[in-house]
C-alpha cells in the first residue's frame, strides 16, 4: 500500500494547476477551460483529455479507499474489544453525516457559478 502514496502524491502535485481554475466550477467537463481555450484543442484532443482526468480521479479514489482500508485494520489491532464497537459506531456516526451531506448537494445545495460554454 505505501507504493501507492507516491504516485497519489506525485499525480496531485502535476495535476493541481491544471485542475485549480476547475474547482471554481463544480461540475466543468474538461476539468480546465483554460487549458482547453489556451490549446485550441479538438473535439478529439478534449474527450481524450477528459478520459485521462476521469481515470486519474478513479486511481486516486481506489488508492484512498486502500489507504483508508489499511488503516482502519492498523487501527483496529491496537484497540480492545470495547473500543472496537466505540470506533465502528463512531465510523457510522460519520458515515451516516456524509451521507446526509451527499443527500443535501444532491437536492442542489450545490456550488454556485456556471462554467463558460465551450467553443
Amino acid at each position: 500500500m505505501k507504493k501507492f502514496l507516491p504516485l497519489v502524491l506525485a499525480v496531485s502535485m502535476a495535476s493541481a494547476p491544471i485542475m485549480a481554475s476547475a474547482a471554481k466550477y463544480s461540475h466543468e467537463p474538461y476539468h480546465n477551460i483554460n487549458m482547453v481555450k489556451a490549446l485550441d484543442l479538438g473535439a478529439d484532443q478534449r474527450k481524450a483529455i477528459q478520459k485521462i482526468f476521469k481515470e486519474q480521479r478513479q486511481d486516486i479514489r481506489h488508492a484512498i479507499q486502500e489507504i483508508r482500508e489499511e488503516t482502519d485494520t492498523k487501527i483496529l489491532e491496537l484497540l480492545t474489544s470495547d473500543q472496537r464497537k466505540e470506533y465502528e459506531a463512531l465510523k457510522k456516526k460519520r458515515a451516516k453525516k456524509w451521507e446526509k451531506k451527499r443527500k443535501q448537494h444532491k437536492k442542489g445545495k450545490k456550488r454556485t457559478g456556471e462554467a463558460p460554454a465551450l467553443k
